[in-house]
């Protein structure tokens, strides 16, 4: 039986996010949208997903924002910080199911942000990697919380000025 031992998992993550994807803004933004819209297709939700590249307060972001069911703290933390979880993983008709996809993001930033709107609440987690002697490890934090009415999952990237226009140009690619 082939396994990895617990403390080489950093670099396990550092070789998911280092070697995985050729093109990581392609993969950040590829996986970003398509865990979305399956959300959408699991939950019927006839609405569409929004995303965005917008230009706040001097900073850029990457936006996609799903209306489906959301996550609890547990399906947070297992989704965005557990390498080889997947909520995918025996259904065919979804892209994905690798347990990989979500922490895509990570492939091209240090950290990012999730918003969790579920059971009357919109919870903000900030999703980053840190560094040891063993590799990278993804890491979770809540961040707020406050109630609200509505459901779904905002991932939110930021975006370097350099790579802005990859961007645009990789989020044009996937939707059309």
């Amino acid at each position: 039986e082939v396994s990895v031992k617990a403390n080489k998992i950093g670099r396990l993550c550092q070789i998911m996010w280092d070697s995985v994807y050729s093109d990581k803004v392609l993969a950040c933004v590829r996986e970003t949208i398509a865990n979305a819209l399956d959300e959408h297709d699991k939950y019927n939700v006839n609405k569409p997903v929004h995303i965005t590249l917008e230009k706040e307060n001097g900073s850029i972001n990457f936006k996609c924002r799903d209306f489906a069911k959301g996550l609890d703290e547990r399906g947070m933390r297992d989704v965005f910080a557990m390498l080889l979880e997947s909520t995918k993983s025996s259904d065919n008709s979804q892209t994905g199911g690798f347990g990989v996809g979500a922490k895509a993001p990570l492939a091209v930033v240090n950290s990012f942000t999730v918003i969790s709107y579920f059971g009357g609440k919109a919870t903000t987690y900030s999703i980053f990697k840190t560094m040891d002697d063993e590799g990278f490890k993804a890491n979770i934090v809540e961040i707020y919380s406050e109630d609200s009415n509505e459901t779904g999952i905002e991932v939110i990237v930021p975006v370097e000025k350099s790579l802005e226009s990859e961007f645009r140009e990789k989020i044009s690619s996937v939707v059309e």
